[in-house]
């Protein structure tokens, strides 16, 4: 769902999605540094906040409870 309002152009509906697959731990979020499709959102606080988050950013994802 997140790619889709990222392609509408609706960031805020699109983090909120973001949100929720952070939440469930959804396996698919360990692409998010790699899919082009997140290339608008790259620039925003909220996507660092969640590659931070998930340990994208340090190569250590999966490591928090």
């Amino acid at each position: 769902m997140a790619h889709a309002y990222v392609k509408l152009g609706d960031k805020k509906r699109a983090f909120e999605w973001l949100e929720k697959g952070k939440q469930e731990r959804a396996d698919c979020m360990v692409w998010l540094l790699k899919e082009p499709w997140m290339d608008p959102l790259r620039g925003d606080r909220q996507y660092r906040e969640l590659i931070d988050y998930i340990g994208l950013a340090t190569g250590k994802a999966g490591q928090k409870p």
